[in-house]
């Protein structure tokens, strides 16, 4: 059980019947086992797969962390014509990324690139030193 949901130190009893832990606020609490096992393991990850438990916002110790950035950028004035500019080159941007290719001029459908094999040109027979 170590590093997974529930630290060795605060298992109290495992009997047949009961698991008896504490919980993080300090209470004893005691529960079947197979109770105990199905609540457990919803806190075992998949192989391949790491708990991340420092990230997103509110996860800086320090002062200046990324909760105060997000709070500097956004009390931040921003002119008009430049969030304007800005939206445009993000379209613009967004447009190349899900490009899907060219419309058919004629029905607005999207033409598919195929690829055409041709036969292999290949001398008359007789050759050429005929």
């Amino acid at each position: 059980m170590h590093r997974i949901a529930l630290s060795d130190s605060r298992l109290r009893e495992v009997t047949p019947d009961n698991v008896t832990f504490t919980t993080r606020n300090g209470k004893t609490t005691s529960m079947p086992p197979v109770t105990f096992l199905h609540r457990f393991l919803q806190h075992v990850l998949p192989q391949g797969f790491h708990k991340v438990r420092h990230g997103g916002l509110y996860a800086s110790t320090r002062k200046g962390g990324r909760l105060d950035q997000a709070r500097a950028l956004l009390a931040q004035v921003i002119d008009p014509v430049e969030a304007e500019a800005q939206k445009t080159k993000t379209a613009e941007a967004l447009e190349k990324l899900t490009f899907e290719g060219r419309r058919c001029p004629d029905c607005d459908g999207l033409m598919l690139k195929m690829r055409v094999s041709l036969p292999r040109l290949r001398a008359p027979p007789g050759g050429t030193n005929a």
